[in-house]
């Protein structure tokens, strides 16, 4: 088995909901853009969601002063730059600080795990021993040298398997 795969920026899609925190020296602008500053909630993912920017249909999101933004396909790090470099065009702020994170991310965990299901995640990647740490790791019953991972790649499902028992997947470039 061959553990040499690349890892793929997650690219932004219709119906993700951003994460988008701005800050400069100049709090009174930057603060238009981070509500949460202005009041007191919890920090969870649904209170981050409610909060967050949602990408529509047509691949845009709405910010306040800005024109819609086209985001759609971007990843992460083209996004930042893109509204960095927006908000400095339209002279809203001048040196500002864009971070940006997907809040609706997931993956589902099926088969033979302690806890199957759907588990949101806010990392930028996530490899195998997290997930399955995060579904409560395989019953005395699953095959830990037959993991199947289904992923989506150019609208194309790709099937990749791994061997947990294999030290290769340990020592590959993308563990």
């Amino acid at each position: 088995v061959d553990y040499n795969f690349d890892f793929i920026d997650i690219k932004i899609q219709p119906d993700d909901i951003l994460r988008i925190k701005i800050s400069s020296k100049s709090l009174d602008v930057a603060s238009l853009y981070n509500p949460s500053q202005n009041t007191v909630q919890s920090n969870t993912i649904l209170s981050y969601q409610i909060e967050g920017f949602l990408v529509n249909s047509d691949g845009y999101i709405n910010m306040p002063i800005l024109q819609p933004i086209y985001l759609k396909g971007l990843t992460l790090n083209q996004a930042t730059k893109k509204i960095q470099k927006l908000l400095e065009e339209e002279e809203v702020l001048k040196n500002a600080t864009v971070d940006i994170k997907i809040l609706n991310a997931y993956f589902t965990v099926l088969g033979e795990v302690n806890n199957p299901g759907r588990y949101s995640f806010l990392e930028n990647n996530m490899d195998i021993l997290q997930a399955l740490g995060m579904a409560g790791d395989l019953t005395i019953n699953g095959k830990r040298n037959d993991i199947r991972i289904l992923s989506n790649k150019n609208d194309k499902i790709m099937i990749n398997s791994v061997d947990l028992t294999s030290s290769k997947l340990l020592v590959s470039n993308n563990f």
